[in-house]
């Protein structure tokens, strides 16, 4: 079609996603500021933060991968010598995936 890799378009995205993600946190912040009725919810511990962070290791992941696969190092299409490589690193991602019971 375009010939455009998965990477690159994502690779695009970031910069608006980060432009609109700062500006929400800024509405927000204005929004809470003005508004007396919001209450604050109480600080979540540290185990809890990394109970949730574990949880969404899944899409944190995602991201890496993708972004590290638009390098020209780790296309297989490019460095055809690297194949076996990258097969070998996707499946060790992928069963790891079905041990923890995501997959």
């Amino acid at each position: 079609m375009t010939n455009e890799s998965i990477g690159s378009l994502f690779a695009a995205a970031v910069i608006p996603g980060l432009i609109l993600a700062g500006m929400f946190c800024i509405y927000v912040a204005i929004i809470a500021g003005k508004d007396k009725n919001i209450q604050r919810s109480p600080r979540a511990s540290f185990n809890e933060i990394l109970e949730a962070t574990k949880g969404a290791s899944g899409g944190l992941v995602t991201i890496v991968i993708i972004m590290a696969g638009s390098t020209p190092v780790f296309l297989p299409q490019r460095n055809p010598e690297l194949l076996p490589q990258s097969t070998v690193s996707f499946s060790a991602v992928s069963s790891t995936a079905r041990f923890h019971g995501r997959g």
